[in-house]
């Protein structure tokens, strides 16, 4: 799992960046007028561009934006159909064959051969007025491959063809592509396993006074593509802030507060079962559980509730992600925006900029962009190194900061063959500030990877131990459960 964690390193990065971009070049906008009315009727902008509508107009229904299929679907370049017999509409691009049916939730799309049925909340119909057939627009947007959001002020929906998104932009962040790829891989075939240690200081005002708590703490594990463990233990320095209280502490206090001196933690991540499992005798003890209970949790279940995906379908995309199409997925935050469009290609400009293969100078095996804005009182700089090794981009550092609006912000992180730093410091002026450092070092993996807690483990589920301690106190009786 390696690799991923590196590919977090240059796309997150990117990421944190943009919106740091965003909020330094955002002009603040106008406040709306007593006179300003309400937009008159539903508008559809595909990539920048109001869609007309002749015989009929986009109209709502179950709260839902409906619009002629025939319009939407040709302005996105597909080849339409509609069966008259089997009362199936039916559009074809690139490959992709999306098919409704009127009167039926049910939307079928077709890819590479594969057929999936998928279920709307919402079903076509045929206009009474005009006699043309209406099919839910973000459905069918979506089915394509495009992005789609409501701007609620103005009525409009925003469609953004991301595939047009994606020839304008996606040859233009190769040298970040090859790094993420080339960094991928050294311990792949055997796994890797790695130590580490963690510093952390987080201070808040108490009355005039920043008062400070100081966090330190060990880690070490091994992870391979599916399978990660990692014990963990973190100590919690509590002096200073609870004299800084000038209360006396209860005995309750006082046992509670020992949990924090060494607590302690064990994970085994899986992602074939997609199973996380957490060993923590501090849970024991909040949870009134017996002692060396494994607490599981289904992420499966927790991604496909949020996001309508399996987590081994995630995965398997994240490996394949590019640097463009991360960030058009990231689009998808701006697409509820009135100008979502202008916006969005302002970010792949942006970044264009920035981390682009344009923006890097090349001296020898190392590839460097700087960049540097201040701008409305606020101002980010951001430094990326790439470095090549053996013929492969496999060591990277960046250094980014932000300051403006009382706030400074700064993140060090370095990958250099077998060691990883990061460091982090953020803070509000007279409010608090959290400083952290984390290092790494990897190694070639010699033992086997722990896939589930040892046989006879007593296993419970968090969530539903959650659930539980929030409705029963916890008794000998739950305990034993």
């Amino acid at each position: 799992m390696k690799h991923i964690w590196k590919k977090a390193l240059a796309l997150g990065m990117s990421l944190v960046m943009v919106f740091s971009l965003t909020a330094v070049a955002a002009e603040p906008e106008p406040a709306p007028t007593d006179t300003e009315q309400a937009p008159a009727g539903i508008s559809v902008v595909l990539d920048g561009q109001a869609l007309s509508f002749t015989d009929v107009q986009p109209q709502m229904k179950d709260n839902r934006t409906f619009v002629p299929f025939r319009s939407v679907f040709e302005a996105m370049g597909a080849t339409v159909e509609f069966d008259n017999a089997t009362r199936v509409v039916s559009a074809e691009r690139d490959g992709i064959l999306v098919e409704f049916t009127l009167g039926s939730a049910d939307v079928k799309v077709t890819e590479n051969g594969q057929t999936e049925t998928f279920q709307a909340d919402v079903v076509p119909y045929v206009d009474a007025a005009s006699g043309r057939t209406l099919i839910p627009v973000r459905f069918a947007a979506q089915a394509l491959g495009s992005l789609v959001g409501w701007n609620q002020p103005t009525q409009t929906v925003n469609i953004i063809d991301t595939a047009k998104l994606e020839e304008a932009y996606g040859n233009k962040f190769q040298l970040m592509d090859r790094y993420a790829q080339d960094s991928a891989g050294r311990f792949d075939e055997k796994g890797v396993a790695f130590t580490g240690t963690i510093e952390m200081e987080i201070a808040i005002n108490n009355e005039g006074e920043m008062v400070a708590m100081p966090i330190t703490g060990d880690l070490s594990g091994s992870s391979n593509d599916q399978l990660a463990n990692m014990d963990m233990t973190l100590s919690f320095d509590l002096d200073d802030l609870l004299a800084s209280t000038g209360e006396t502490l209860t005995e309750e206090d006082k046992a509670a507060l020992e949990l924090l001196e060494n607590l302690e933690m064990s994970y085994i991540v899986n992602l074939e079962t997609g199973m996380v499992y957490i060993s923590c005798p501090a849970l024991d003890t909040v949870l009134g559980t017996a002692e060396g209970t494994w607490y599981s949790m289904d992420l499966n279940a927790i991604y496909g509730e949020a996001l309508g995906m399996d987590l081994n379908s995630l995965m398997a995309q994240a490996k394949e992600l590019s640097v463009s199409d991360a960030l058009i997925q990231t689009a998808a935050l701006l697409m509820d925006e009135e100008d979502a469009y202008q916006l969005v290609t302002d970010m792949m400009d942006q970044c264009v900029a920035v981390i682009g293969d344009e923006a890097f100078h090349q001296d020898g095996d190392t590839y460097t962009s700087s960049f540097d804005v201040d701008q409305n009182g606020s101002a980010v700089s951001l430094d990326i190194v790439l470095e090549e090794v053996e013929g492969k981009l496999q060591d990277a550092s960046v250094s980014l900061a932000v300051t403006g609006d009382g706030m400074e912000m700064s993140i060090v992180a370095v990958e250099k063959g077998e060691q990883s730093n990061v460091s982090m410091s953020f803070g509000v002026d007279g409010a608090m500030s959290l400083k952290l450092a984390l290092d790494m070092t990897y190694s070639e993996l010699t033992e086997e990877i722990q896939s589930a807690p040892p046989a006879g483990s007593n296993v419970q589920d968090l969530m539903e131990l959650m659930e539980t301690s929030e409705t029963e106190p916890a008794t000998e009786e739950n305990a034993a459960a």
